[in-house]
């Protein structure tokens, strides 16, 4: 297993801490991280609308 220096370990916490949805995919050749992949997605919530007062 290979080592992962403090710089890299600092730079995966901080994707990870603003990911919300989504995925992160880390590459590996020879025991050092050579690539990071990042996909997020973007939530679109729609709101409910407020019922309208018939009268």
């Amino acid at each position: 297993m290979g080592k992962v220096d403090q710089e890299k370990k600092e730079y995966l916490l901080s994707i990870l801490e603003k990911l919300e949805y989504g995925s992160l995919f880390i590459t590996i050749h020879e025991g050092v991280i050579t690539q990071l992949d990042i996909h997020e997605k973007t939530r679109l919530i729609k709101k409910n609308p407020q019922p309208k007062n018939r009268q």
